[in-house]
């Protein structure tokens, strides 16, 4: 912080210059004082020939904050929380890259194969496309869900990709029309991983 030159300077000296004795003595105490005050305070300058400089430090060391009990955190909630993905985590989906990813609505039966990394569809295959739609009598049952594991796997191979990673998404069990799907994948010829 630096200090303006009334802080620095005492009242006797201030006064005298202010009064405006001149001469040698006025001039040779300015010479000084530009000199000698960076970082120090005058005092007691009583005679015009030599003021003292009382030097302090220029930087004072941190001190911590006392704080109180009650807003004073524990070590726990100190340290950040531990983030870090283990080995399995951070890699397999370079050593799984494709997914199989089965969505069934009440209208229509979605089935695909995405690489994880680049999030790019592999292969594609649903009740909806024209192809499908109307050759079967049903878009919801059994020989729809089956027909769409059939048509996947075999574009799925097409793309050079021969095995997959299925994984369930919340509050969903493998079975049903879901199993159907991915079981006729697998007797068609896509390996799960």
């Amino acid at each position: 912080m630096a200090l303006s030159m009334s802080t620095v300077l005492s009242s006797s000296v201030c006064s005298s210059l202010q009064n405006g004795i001149g001469g040698d003595s006025s001039q040779r105490l300015r010479q000084q004082l530009k000199g000698t005050l960076c970082g120090g305070v005058v005092r007691d300058c009583r005679r015009w020939g030599d003021p003292q400089v009382v030097r302090y430090p220029t930087t004072f060391p941190k001190v911590g904050v006392a704080r109180a009990a009650w807003t004073r955190k524990s070590k726990s909630a100190l340290d950040p929380p531990n983030n870090k993905k283990s080995w399995k985590q951070r890699h397999e989906k370079f050593l799984k890259p494709f997914i199989l990813d089965v969505f069934i609505s009440n209208k229509y039966v979605h089935a695909k194969v995405v690489h994880r990394v680049t999030s790019h569809v592999v292969a594609v295959a649903t009740t909806n496309a024209k192809d499908l739609r109307f050759s079967l009598p049903s878009l919801t049952d059994d020989n729809a869900c089956k027909t769409v594991g059939r048509v996947l796997a075999e574009r799925t191979i097409e793309a050079d990709v021969f095995a997959v990673k299925f994984d369930l998404r919340k509050n969903e069990k493998f079975e049903g029309k879901l199993a159907l799907v991915v079981n006729t994948m697998v007797d068609n010829g896509v390996a799960l991983v």
